[in-house]
C-alpha cells in the first residue's frame, strides 16, 4: 500500500506543533494549543495540495504556524480568537481548492500561486516557496502583540496592572543607555529634554542590597523618586515601601502592594493622612513628639507606634535631625512612658542619620542608642520587634555601600544578635540615583568677551538649555547634588570657560556655574548622569517649561526576567526596531520577541527575581506602549 506522503506531512505538522509549543514555554496547556494549531493548519495545508514536491513546505510552514499560533495564543490569554482565527484560514483554504475551476487549480493555501503550464512549473516553484514563506510570515506579524498584560503573584505578594505614562524599550545586548540617548537625539525629532531609566539598573542595585546587608529588608523612599514603574519593580522584587502622605500611600497601594508592606514613616502627619492611613491599613507609624502620640491614640489608637530618634551623621548630603528625631538619652524615654500611659503599641524604635550619609560609624552609634531603648520598652511592658535604620546610603555610579554595610552588620551581630527583631532601612537615592540619565539640548548661545584690549582676553560661553532648577536641576538647591555635563559629541579643540543656564527667565536658573567645554553648537546635547534621586518628583513646569518625559528601558536578560515577574504584563511591552521613534508617533515595525534567544543565565526568571540577582548588560531599544496614566 503506497505511503501517502502528504498525509505523513499532516501528522509530523500536527507533532511538530505540539513539540513546538511545548518547548517555546514548557507548558502543558501550550502544547495541546500547538497541537491543536498544527492539526488545522496542516489539515487546510493537507487538502490544498497531495503534491510530494512540497512536503517540506508543508511540514515546515504548519509545524512553525502551530508551535508558535499554539504558543502565543495561550500566553496572551486569547485562546478562542485564536480558534477562530485558525479555523478561518482551513475553511477559506478549503472553500478555495473545493469550487476554484479545475483549469486553474490547485491553487497553493494562502499564496495563490497557480500551475497553469507544464513549461512553467519550475518558475512557479520558486514563486510557491515564496508565496509559504509569506504565508508564515503573515500570520506572525497579525498575531505579534502590541501589548500584553500579564498577571502575577510572588512569595503570595497579589500585584495588579495599572494604566502607565511610560513605555517600556527592549534593547538588544548591544546597546546602552547612550546609544539609546544617542539615537533618539539625532534623529532630529526630539526636541524637548527626556530621561532615559534603566531598569535593569535598579534590579542590579537591589542583587548588591541583599547580598551585602542580607538580614536587612529594604522599604523604599517612596519620596525619592516616585515613578511608576520604579515602584512596580520594586514591589515585585518584594520590597516594602516608606510613605510620607496619603498620597504616596495610594500610589503603592494602587499597585497591589499589602499595607503590611508600607510604613508611614512620616513624624508629623496631618490628621486626615492619619485617618486615610487607618482606613487603608497602613498601621505602622513613627512619631518622634508628645503631641503625635496624642493625635493618633484619637485617630488611630490600635496603630503600632515606632519611635523615631534623632543620630546625626556628621557628614550627610541632607542633614535631617533638626526637623525630625527625639534625642535619644533625655526625650525617648519619656514618649516610651506616654505611650504606655496612653496604651498604645511601642512596637520598635527608628532612625534616620541623614540622606547621603558619608559618615559609615554613625550607624554603630544609632544601633546603640536603639539597643537600650528596646531594653527600655520591654521593662515598660512593650514587645518591640521593629528595627528602622532609616536611609542614606549612596547611589550614584562610583559609589559604594561597602563601608556602611559593614557598620550596620557588625553593629546588628552585636546589638541585635536575634531573628525576632525585624531590621528594615529606607533606601532611596541608593536605588534610583544612576537609574536616572538626562539628555539636554541647547536651544541658545551667548559668548561673552572679555577686555578686548588685554593680550590675556578670555571668552566665555553661556548656554542656555531645556532644563533648569525649576525643573530636574532643583535638586542643586534642594539636595545640594553636584552634577557633571557629558556633551553627546565628543569636540575637537580648545576647551573653553562655559557655563550652562536654565530656560526660564529667573536669573537664578543656573546648571552649571563654571566649567571647561569644547566649543559647542545649538541644538547640541548635554548628558548628566545620576539623576534619578529628589528630582523629578519635585520638579514643576515654571514658565510653561515642560518636566522631562522618562524613557523606560530593559535590555534582553531583564526583559526576560520582568515579563515573568512583574505585574507589567507583556502589555507593557512595545518591542520596535527604531529607537528614534520612541514617544514621536511614528509608526514602529514589530520585532518577534519569541524568536530572541534566551541569553545563557543558569537561572530562571523566578529564581533570579527571588535572588535578586540580574545579568549587568546594556538595555533599552525596542519597545512597547501602555495606557495613559488617568
Amino acid at each position: 500500500m503506497p505511503i501517502d506522503i502528504a498525509a505523513f506531512a499532516y501528522a509530523a505538522a500536527v507533532a511538530g506543533g505540539g513539540i513546538l509549543g511545548y518547548v517555546k514555554s514548557n507548558s502543558v496547556p501550550s502544547l495541546a494549543a500547538g497541537l491543536l494549531f498544527g492539526s488545522v493548519l496542516g489539515y487546510g495545508a493537507y487538502q490544498t495540495s497531495r503534491d510530494p514536491n512540497n512536503i517540506g513546505l508543508l511540514l515546515g510552514t504548519s509545524t512553525a504556524l502551530g508551535g508558535l499560533m499554539g504558543y502565543r495564543f495561550y500566553n496572551t490569554g486569547k485562546m478562542p480568537a485564536g480558534i477562530v482565527t485558525v479555523m478561518s484560514i482551513a475553511m477559506i483554504v478549503r472553500i478555495i481548492t473545493r469550487y476554484i475551476s479545475p483549469p486553474m487549480a490547485p491553487i497553493k493555501a494562502n499564496v495563490c500561486v497557480i500551475y497553469k503550464a507544464r513549461e512553467l512549473r519550475s518558475t512557479l516553484r520558486i514563486l510557491l516557496v515564496i508565496g509559504w514563506s509569506a504565508s508564515l510570515l503573515l500570520p506572525l506579524c497579525c498575531l505579534a502583540p502590541t501589548e500584553y498584560h500579564l498577571s502575577l503573584q510572588i512569595k503570595s505578594f497579589n500585584m495588579k496592572v495599572t494604566n502607565l505614562d511610560e513605555r517600556i524599550h527592549v534593547m538588544d545586548n548591544d546597546s546602552n543607555v547612550m546609544t539609546v540617548i544617542k539615537d533618539i537625539a539625532m534623529s532630529g525629532l526630539q526636541e524637548e529634554a527626556f530621561y532615559v531609566l534603566d531598569i535593569g539598573d535598579i534590579v542590579q542595585k537591589h542583587q548588591i542590597w541583599k547580598e551585602k546587608m542580607p538580614r536587612v529588608d529594604p522599604y523604599y523612599a517612596v519620596k525619592c523618586n516616585d515613578n511608576l514603574i520604579v515602584i512596580e519593580v520594586l514591589a515585585a522584587l518584594g520590597i516594602g515601601f516608606d510613605c510620607a502622605s496619603k498620597s504616596e500611600i495610594n500610589k503603592v497601594l494602587s499597585v497591589g502592594v499589602d499595607p503590611s508592606k508600607i510604613i508611614f514613616a512620616n513624624p508629623a502627619k496631618p490628621a486626615s493622612h492619619i485617618r486615610h492611613a487607618a482606613a487603608m491599613g497602613v498601621d505602622t507609624m513613627t512619631v518622634d513628639n508628645e503631641s503625635e502620640l496624642h493625635k493618633i491614640k484619637k485617630l488611630f489608637p490600635t496603630a503600632k507606634v515606632v519611635i523615631r530618634i534623632r543620630c546625626d551623621a556628621e557628614v550627610a548630603q541632607c542633614q535631617l535631625g533638626m526637623k525630625f528625631g527625639c534625642d535619644p538619652t533625655h526625650e525617648a524615654p519619656g514618649l516610651l512612658r506616654l505611650a504606655r500611659i496612653l496604651g498604645l503599641d511601642v512596637v520598635g524604635i527608628s532612625f534616620h542619620v541623614g540622606s547621603g550619609c558619608q559618615d559609615p560609624p554613625v550607624y554603630q552609634r544609632a544601633i546603640h542608642h536603639a539597643r537600650i531603648l528596646f531594653d527600655m520598652a520591654d521593662d515598660l511592658g512593650f514587645k518591640p520587634y521593629l528595627l528602622d535604620i532609616g536611609g542614606g546610603y549612596p547611589g550614584s555610579k562610583g559609589s559604594s555601600i561597602d563601608k556602611i554595610a559593614d557598620v550596620i552588620n557588625k553593629a546588628l551581630d552585636e546589638y541585635f544578635n536575634t531573628d525576632a527583631v525585624h531590621v528594615i532601612a529606607e533606601p532611596g537615592r541608593f536605588y534610583v540615583a544612576s537609574a536616572f540619565t538626562l539628555a539636554t539640548s541647547i536651544h541658545s548661545k551667548r559668548s561673552v568677551r572679555g577686555n578686548e584690549n588685554s593680550p590675556n582676553a578670555i571668552t566665555h560661553n553661556m548656554y542656555y538649555i531645556n532644563d533648569g532648577v525649576y525643573g530636574s536641576f532643583n535638586c542643586l538647591l534642594y539636595d545640594h547634588q553636584h552634577v557633571t555635563p557629558l556633551p553627546l559629541k565628543s569636540g575637537c579643540g580648545k576647551m573653553i570657560p562655559s557655563s550652562i543656564w536654565g530656560p526660564t527667565c529667573d536669573g537664578l536658573d543656573q546648571v552649571v556655574e563654571n566649567t571647561l567645554l569644547h566649543e559647542m553648537d545649538l541644538g547640541d546635547w548635554i548628558i548628566f548622569e545620576n539623576m534619578g534621586a529628589y528630582t523629578l518628583p519635585v520638579a514643576s513646569p515654571f514658565n510653561g517649561f515642560p518636566v522631562p518625559k522618562v524613557h523606560v528601558v530593559a535590555d534582553e536578560s531583564i526583559w526576560l526576567l520582568l515579563k515573568d515577574a512583574l505585574p507589567l504584563t507583556e502589555d507593557h511591552f512595545v518591542i520596535g526596531n527604531t529607537p528614534a521613534n520612541l514617544r514621536l508617533g511614528l509608526d514602529i515595525g514589530g520585532t518577534d520577541i519569541d524568536a530572541w534567544h534566551s541569553p545563557t543565565i543558569g537561572l530562571t526568571s523566578a529564581e533570579m527575581l527571588t535572588e535578586g540577582a540580574a545579568t549587568q548588560s546594556p538595555f533599552i531599544y525596542d519597545y512597547v506602549e501602555v495606557d495613559p496614566l488617568n
